[in-house]
């Protein structure tokens, strides 16, 4: 009886009271400006897993996503210039997502990609009177 409960209480913690050992791991990033438009990302490994990479410039850092199948690094392009952007990793596996990376920002430098132009505040529309064509009688 007594190694029955002890049986019990060994498979009960090892369930219950310790599930940290079987959650995903979270993965460290490092990030670098490789020039251009391009920031390339490296996060430590995990076993069987993917990734989804977001990042943002700082008022928004999770704007962008992506899924990257494997591996341990990715570089993000079409980046524009003299923006400071904010990088985090997440852990999948099946339908397991763990925890999110720490945060790394990286400033592009001032070959990268414009920005786009602002929109008029105001847009003035001019139109032309075309001459009517002749009415057709039949």
């Amino acid at each position: 009886m007594k190694k029955l409960i002890t049986t019990v209480f060994a498979l009960f913690a090892a369930l219950v009271l310790a599930p940290s050992a079987l959650a995903l791991e979270t993965p460290y990033l490092s990030g670098k400006y490789v020039g251009g438009d391009k920031v390339m990302l490296q996060w430590s490994h995990v076993a069987d897993a993917s990734f989804q990479v977001l990042y943002g410039p700082k008022d928004n850092p999770r704007a962008h996503g992506v899924e990257v199948a494997g591996g341990t690094s990715y570089t993000i392009g079409a980046l524009f210039k003299n923006t400071s952007y904010v990088f985090t990793v997440k852990t999948l596996r099946g339908g397991e997502v763990g925890g999110y990376s720490n945060s790394v920002t990286v400033r592009t430098g001032s070959l990268a990609r414009r920005p786009l132009p602002a929109e008029p505040k105001s847009a003035q529309v001019t139109t032309t009177r075309a001459a009517q064509p002749p009415a057709v009688i039949y």
